[in-house]
């Protein structure tokens, strides 16, 4: 069996508690979910069911319906949606 080091990326793994905190931070990263439901993705987004439903009608948002029912949508394109609506600052 081979060994694996875990922590050659961490920089704060010369301690138990930085390679503690280290673990948490990649079981937080494998945990969190790839796909939210509407109203999961209205509440990440913080705007209204509604308003999510015309995003998604307008075709600015894509989204999935695996039993022709219900929406769900992927993160990553939660996270595109927002950045092409970023406003830059002026200078």
């Amino acid at each position: 069996m081979q060994s694996e080091n875990y922590f050659e990326e961490c920089e704060e793994c010369d301690t138990n508690e930085g390679k503690i905190n280290w673990l948490a931070s990649i079981v937080s990263r494998l945990s969190r979910p790839k796909m939210l439901n509407h109203k999961q993705a209205a509440e990440y987004l913080s705007v209204s069911t509604k308003t999510l439903h015309d995003y998604c009608w307008n075709g600015l948002i894509a989204y999935q319906k695996p039993t022709g029912k219900n929406k769900y949508y992927k993160l990553s394109d939660l996270h595109g949606f927002m950045s092409r609506n970023r406003v830059n600052l002026r200078d």
